[in-house]
């Protein structure tokens, strides 16, 4: 064999290692998007979350105060009959629900703040809500324990 042949022997071996090498780093580049590409199309996408800070009119609390203290609507010192109202007046889907507390989770109760979470059935729609105690309603309640409790906050979280 003479020189020129040996080089071009050479320049297509060369040339197949190329190809070779191509197509094996092609086939692992293909094999490694295959594998991603399950990851990334299953990640969910992000829950929307809705925060609604409530005003507060002390004047109709105090007013709403009074009438309770006057021996009506005793249930607006209890703070799970209250989240359960709130829960009724926010999601229209459990307006059925007139004479019964909703099942919340209590996530934290203190003498003045309580916080109560209620997913729907469905799982799609989560509702934090946040109650108050105002110290000054003590002079119109007589006691602590006789303060009604107050919507404040309430944020909801909806799943994709």
């Amino acid at each position: 064999m003479n020189a020129q042949g040996i080089v071009q022997k050479e320049e297509l071996q060369n040339g197949v290692c190329k190809s070779v090498r191509r197509s094996l780093l092609a086939a692992m580049l293909a094999g490694s998007l295959a594998l991603v590409s399950p990851a990334i199309s299953t990640a969910a996408p992000a829950p929307r979350k809705e925060i609604r800070v409530l005003r507060v009119d002390r004047a109709a609390i105090e007013n709403l105060q009074r009438w309770v203290s006057g021996g009506h609507d005793t249930w607006c010192k209890d703070p799970q009959l209250v989240a359960s109202a709130e829960m009724r007046r926010i999601a229209p889907e459990f307006a059925g629900y007139q004479f019964a507390s909703l099942p919340l989770e209590i996530k934290s109760q203190a003498a003045t703040r309580a916080e109560f979470n209620y997913t729907s059935l469905d799982g799609r729609k989560t509702y934090h809500i946040t109650l108050r105690r105002y110290a000054w309603l003590l002079p119109l309640a007589g006691s602590a324990r006789s303060i009604v409790w107050v919507p404040s906050r309430v944020e909801i979280l909806t799943n994709p």
